[in-house]
């Protein structure tokens, strides 16, 4: 199952993803992007930007949230570094699953204990690393959710990568909009009046030391307020099953079952707006305006980037398309979508609609359980 999803909101005054500070003043992302103009054929805007870094964070950090939810009392699966939203995943020893440790340290003796060997042996050696790749791989997976959804490559003398199940986009303004985005300067204050009244003190009594410390301290943040597009895939397909050298389960049926519902339900959290920096005194005020999710078996398929409002109608004929393509060669196709829209009224066939994104996501939800059956 491919599960591929986008969004349409608005965002006034947000400071979702700050990239700098210069002096006192923090700055917003931006990115450019090549735009049409009817008068000057294509050209390159900047335009204020979420990375896809900082989103893919937020969603495997509510991965472990809905994660919580569904092991209720039993320990979430999780190594101590991903549980506190480290997510250094396998980078050094230093940061490494201790029974993924120990496969790498025999492999390092073993590979002193066999220097100078010959043609054959080698041949035979490497296909024990490959072994040990493979026990790596399926070790760390067992033992932390986020990295079996969300990858990590481990670089030491014997390289192990995992590639993330799941894709993320930069969030950025959907291009029929771009004329109603802006970025400005807000200005701020800090203001200690004990500080100030202590000054004011050692002035009247005409003291030589000069107080350091200011009494009031000015900054600026940049804030930006767009209606951006948001653009995800993820491959259930690949939760709980290595990859790097063959593909075999790594965990038993009923908890890759339960690592793909927290895939989903971190899915629904973070399209509900749950990503981003300094939400604690710049929280959005958002509206979401479409979802677009489909999900579809037997081969992938990504819905058409938001980035018109047009984007639902696209991707059902691009899906009608795609499966009769597939069909055609012989190659089994189902994809369904499932939208909640409201920037338009009209109804696309082939797609079911939904009053919120809550009700869309418990569908999903709904049919994606139902088929692992």
């Amino acid at each position: 199952m491919f599960i591929s999803v986008a969004s349409r909101f608005v965002a006034n005054i947000e400071a979702l993803n700050a990239v700098e500070s210069v002096g006192n003043v923090t700055k917003h992302r931006r990115a450019p992007i090549i735009v049409f103009d009817e008068k000057t054929g294509y050209t390159i805007k900047y335009v204020p930007a979420i990375s896809g870094e900082s989103l893919a964070h937020a969603y495997q950090a509510n991965v472990i949230e809905f994660a919580k939810a569904i092991y209720k009392d039993e320990k979430v699966p999780l190594c101590k570094w991903c549980a506190r939203g480290e997510f250094l995943k396998e980078m050094s020893m230093d940061y490494m699953i201790d029974d993924a440790k120990k496969i790498v340290e025999k492999l390092k003796s073993a590979a002193k204990e066999k220097q100078g060997e010959k043609k054959k042996e080698k041949k035979e050696r490497e296909k024990e690393i490959e072994e040990k790749k493979h026990e790596f791989e399926k070790t760390v997976i067992k033992n932390c959710l986020v990295e079996d959804i969300g990858g990590f490559l481990s670089a030491e003398e014997f390289p192990v990568k995992r590639t993330s199940a799941f894709q993320t986009s930069y969030i950025i303004p959907t291009l029929d909009t771009l004329k109603a985005t802006i970025i400005d300067t807000q200005f701020h204050t800090r203001h200690a009046p004990i500080i100030a009244a202590k000054i004011e003190e050692e002035e009247q009594k005409g003291s030589a030391e000069k107080e350091e410390v200011k009494a009031q301290m000015i900054y600026y943040v940049e804030v930006a307020s767009a209606i951006y597009g948001l653009y995800m895939n993820i491959d259930l397909d690949a939760i709980g099953k290595t990859r790097l050298v063959r593909i075999e389960d790594a965990v038993e049926p009923e908890e890759r079952r339960r690592r793909i519902l927290a895939a989903l339900g971190g899915l629904a959290l973070t399209i509900n707006g749950q990503f981003g920096a300094k939400r604690s005194r710049f929280h959005p005020i958002t509206e979401i305006k479409s979802v677009l999710l489909s999900a579809s078996r037997y081969q992938p398929f990504s819905v058409t980037p938001p980035h018109t409002t047009a984007y639902i109608k696209l991707t059902a004929e691009r899906s009608k398309s795609f499966s009769d393509l597939l069909q055609k060669i012989g190659i089994p196709c189902d994809i369904k979508l499932f939208a909640y829209n409201k920037e338009s009224d009209e109804k696309v066939n082939g797609v079911q609609y939904f009053d919120n994104v809550e009700s869309l996501f418990d569908a999903v939800i709904s049919y994606v359980m139902s088929v692992l059956k």
